[in-house]
């Protein structure tokens, strides 16, 4: 974060703008179709950001500082969420917004610029659950006449609902074509010791807070696994996609993040 001239701190924001148009919004708001736009922002978000890493858009330190903040704003005719997401970095702000708004107008069938690089694009079509979320968070309603914008700067794109179902036709065959598959990548992860019954089992935590089932390519006893228990790890591992979604991970290589102290135990 940088300073001003008398040394208070200056954040960098994203500010992301979505508005809802239409009929739906003169008299109420559907809650249920609320809510689930709120949970999608939360997800598109975190999907987007993850994509940016895992093809290394964009490198992110250990002390990356993400704030999520979700102000609303219902008028007639319209319910607007802005959006705004704090980190130390302005190039990683103007990343994650425009990625937002071009990948939407890539499933629309738009033309977009260089960017989205294809890369990032094979990754989000790959992820069955941001599929999904990209779609939520344009969700229209029940009335044709509805339409949303989203807005990153001068990046603007309008969804009607022609736009909308080109968007849901193109999700709905991305995600019949997905299959299991392997995809090979460094990051960095926590191991838990999961004892079912007697037996141990180990999972592996990723930054999203999944818990992934893990095996080591060379077979480790639980003395051997016991000291990188609960602690950051890099790892070069093989991942094993079903549907987009992460089923279990082969470890090949690890190492500490960092050297454990004595308040680690």
């Amino acid at each position: 974060m940088g300073q001003n001239l008398l040394g208070e701190g200056i954040s960098k924001q994203m500010e992301l703008l979505i508005k809802y148009e239409g009929t739906e919004f003169n008299n109420f708001v559907n809650l249920t179709h609320l809510n689930k736009r709120l949970g999608a922002i939360d997800k598109v978000i975190k999907h987007s950001i993850n994509s940016l890493i895992d093809t290394k858009t964009i490198k992110v330190s250990n002390d990356k500082k993400l704030i999520e903040d979700i102000k609303i704003d219902i008028q007639r005719g319209s319910l607007i969420h802005t959006i705004l997401v704090e980190f130390a970095s302005q190039t990683t702000i103007d990343y994650l917004g425009n990625l937002i708004v071009d990948y939407l107008k890539y499933l629309a069938g738009k033309e977009i610029g260089e960017r989205l690089t294809p890369a990032l694009i094979n990754h989000l079509n790959l992820n069955f659950s941001a599929l999904n979320q990209y779609l939520s968070l344009i969700h229209l309603g029940n009335n044709v006449t509805n339409n949303v914008t989203i807005e990153y700067k001068e990046n603007v794109f309008i969804i009607d609902n022609e736009k909308y179902m080109k968007i849901k036709r193109t999700v709905n065959e991305l995600k019949e074509n997905l299959h299991t598959e392997e995809i090979e990548k460094t990051q960095i992860v926590i191991i838990l010791d999961m004892n079912l019954d007697g037996k141990e089992i180990y999972k592996m935590k990723l930054n999203s807070g999944e818990l992934v089932p893990i095996e080591f390519v060379e077979p480790m006893d639980f003395e051997e696994i016991r000291p990188l228990l609960n602690h950051k790890l890099v790892v070069e591992c093989i991942s094993n996609y079903e549907r987009g979604i992460i089923k279990d991970i082969l470890i090949k290589e690890y190492k500490l993040a960092r050297k454990p102290t004595i308040k680690d135990y």
